[in-house]
């Protein structure tokens, strides 16, 4: 069994509050279920694997470090180059989210992957645009034997994003009831850690953030497409 560390106790808390809050969430949305319409599901379109500025295509991503969710409407796997090192993407859309149709990114992370270590932290990334914000997500360092890899996550809701898993439940009832939009998108970037260690490899995962960020923003805003 792999070795679990970093997870606050605060979350504990959290995730009581967000349990509180998602019980006032339904209460509002079983006497707005009569009057508030939900935008029928919508298809993701992505940005081509050469639109993000900077980076230019790979061969696909090692399987044991991204696996697609077999429950997501359609999953997108890339890798992108800066140079010689990698950077390797999943994308998995939800067109109309459900408890069993949901996006669960600790289960795709850790189960099952040959980890002997895993370490977690909140993480925030700041952005170059919209100048001044700061996209949060969860960091993942990872250990197989001699390989390390560091992986960033976060879930996206329209423009709104979070990488907490527990906050994210509250996020998709909210886009649902206030904005009508019933889909979602869970993103994860990883990549390996190599000569120049975790500091490097940390800073070339925030670097193709920003490259891919805004692209993400546009695609989630689409009215139409296909994932591609």
């Amino acid at each position: 069994m792999p070795r679990v560390r970093g997870a606050p106790v605060r979350e504990v808390k959290a995730a009581a509050a967000v349990a509180t809050a998602l019980v006032l969430a339904a209460g509002a949305w079983l006497v707005r279920a009569g009057t508030a319409p939900t935008t029928p599901p919508r298809p993701l379109t992505t940005p081509s694997v050469d639109g993000v500025p900077g980076w230019r295509p790979g061969p696909d991503p090692p399987a044991f470090v991204l696996a697609p969710d077999p429950r997501a409407d359609g999953s997108l796997l890339r890798t992108y180059l800066d140079g010689r090192r990698s950077v390797w993407l999943a994308l998995d859309y939800y067109p109309d989210q459900q408890p069993e149709a949901r996006p669960a990114a600790r289960h795709l992370v850790f189960a099952g992957r040959g980890w002997t270590e895993l370490r977690e932290r909140r993480h925030a990334v700041t952005l170059r645009e919209p100048p001044g914000a700061t996209l949060r997500t969860t960091l993942v360092e990872m250990r197989r034997g001699d390989e390390r890899y560091v992986l960033l996550y976060w879930y996206q809701a329209g423009p709104a994003s979070t990488g907490d898993d527990h906050w994210y439940r509250l996020l998709a009832l909210y886009y649902r009831l206030v904005h009508g939009r019933p889909d979602g998108a869970l993103v994860r970037v990883a990549t390996p850690v190599d000569d120049g260690g975790e500091a490097a490899a940390l800073a070339r995962l925030e670097a193709f953030v920003n490259a891919f960020y805004p692209e993400l923003l546009r695609a989630m805003s689409l009215a139409g497409g296909t994932l591609r």
